[in-house]
């Protein structure tokens, strides 16, 4: 196998396996947000305060997970075209 065949089957896997990550993370992601929110809806033992306050944690938590994916996405995206293989 030649060094740009090698390079290139590499960042496939890495692609690959970036995608696999975030569909996984996206999966666990809004489970947790399901169980989270029947949490806040059933409760009475959380105050008002406390269930804002998770509501206010799920929408950060998945701007931050959006911010990554796209921060990884461009990295992919940078690697893909310095080494010949990108748009």
């Amino acid at each position: 196998m030649e060094g740009g065949d090698l390079q290139k089957g590499l960042l496939q896997l890495m692609k690959s396996n970036l995608e696999t990550y975030f569909q996984t993370q996206q999966m666990l992601q809004e489970q947790g947000e399901k169980m989270l929110d029947m949490l806040i809806t059933q409760s009475d033992s959380i105050q008002a305060e406390g269930k804002n306050l998770l509501k206010k944690w799920l929408v950060n938590a998945k701007k931050a997970s959006a911010e990554y994916r796209k921060v990884m996405e461009e990295s992919l995206k940078k690697s893909e075209e310095f080494f010949g293989q990108g748009p």
